[in-house]
């Protein structure tokens, strides 16, 4: 997609959704952490009406103001109760927000969503024609290389001496508490001409979780000598995430030791995986685990290394592309509801 496509997207998605705050609408996700909001200060009237929170409107999402969503949740029989202000919770809440309104509101809402979605449905098919354009483009520049001559086959050249290590997975965040959770694989090719003893893997950790779940939370890093659960224990390693959250655009980064007393011979290849115990819920973001440095009883220079990536939802130009559907398609459900 190109850029001034995107901008143009993004002004389109911004235009629509600024006029129904104007109904006192909660058009995001409101979290546990968040300071000096005035959507959470709208939050916190909305649940005084509902009779649920007696704390200050402060727009300060702390113990309060969770524990009155919480209570919210519970009586619209929304699980899990955790107090995360999330879709299914605001959707709750403006069906509650449309239902108080006068008959005029009602009626203006209506007829807002209605020029809404034919507005939102034409942009929609505007730029689902213009990706597909951009694909025939790139497929026909892609046909117009010429073809490479192929070369006279050569006899195969044994690789040189190097200890090498890899591991590649990309995921989704699991949508619940997950315990163990799969991270991924690694292995470990030994040709260096030496058997070699390690002592420790060091990985790097980098934070850009939306959870407050996990926030201040230890887990469990485990590494086992094979890609199931059940094969053998290797080491285990208590980590625990930074309690602060993660400024939007930054990241937590951390590193931990793992315990690796293993003999890996000369000409063995050996796999061993990584899990974590005791994960809670990501709303979205990513977490990613990667090789740093291994310490051996004798000095090693690993060529490569593993990267396994956990995430959920970035916003990119596919993102928006989705979240445009996904706002349709709530607007039109919305307005069923207003209509009937």
């Amino acid at each position: 997609m190109s850029k001034n496509l995107f901008k143009f997207l993004c002004i389109i998605a911004v235009l629509f959704i600024i006029p129904s705050v104007s109904f006192g609408f909660f058009e995001r996700d409101l979290y546990f952490g968040l300071k000096n909001s005035s959507e959470v200060s709208g939050l916190q009237e909305f649940l005084q009406k509902q009779g649920v929170y007696s704390g200050p409107v402060n727009g300060n999402f702390f113990s309060l103001t969770r524990e009155g969503v919480k209570k919210f949740q519970i009586k619209e029989s929304i699980k899990p109760a955790l107090g995360y202000f999330g879709s299914m919770t605001r959707a709750a809440a403006n069906r509650l927000v449309v239902g108080t309104g006068e008959a005029t509101k009602k009626a203006d809402l209506i007829a807002t969503l209605q020029v809404q979605i034919k507005a939102l449905n034409d942009q929609l098919q505007q730029l689902q024609k213009q990706q597909q354009k951009e694909k025939e483009e790139e497929l026909a520049k892609t046909s117009e290389i010429p073809a490479v001559p192929e070369t006279p086959s050569l006899a195969p050249v044994p690789p040189p001496p190097a200890l090498e290590i890899s591991g590649e997975k990309n995921q989704t965040f699991p949508t619940s508490y997950t315990s163990p959770l799969k991270i991924g694989d690694f292995t470990i090719a030994n040709r260096t001409g030496n058997d070699i003893l390690f002592a420790q893997i060091k990985i790097k950790i980098t934070d850009q979780m939306d959870s407050f779940l996990n926030r201040n939370k230890e887990i469990q890093i485990l590494l086992r000598k094979g890609s199931w659960f059940s094969d053998t224990l290797i080491s285990k390693t208590a980590h625990t995430f930074s309690s602060l959250v993660v400024p939007e655009g930054s990241s937590h980064i951390q590193f931990a030791n793992l315990s690796y007393p293993i003999l890996i011979k000369n000409g063995e290849e050996v796999t061993t995986g990584l899990w974590i115990e005791n994960f809670d819920y990501v709303t979205r973001g990513s977490l990613k685990f990667e090789f740093y440095e291994a310490q051996a009883t004798t000095a090693i220079s690993p060529k490569g290394g593993f990267n396994f990536t956990l995430s959920r939802v970035n916003t990119t130009a596919l993102g928006v592309v989705n979240n445009l559907s996904s706002i349709l398609g709530s607007l039109n459900s919305l307005l069923k509801q207003l209509e009937k």
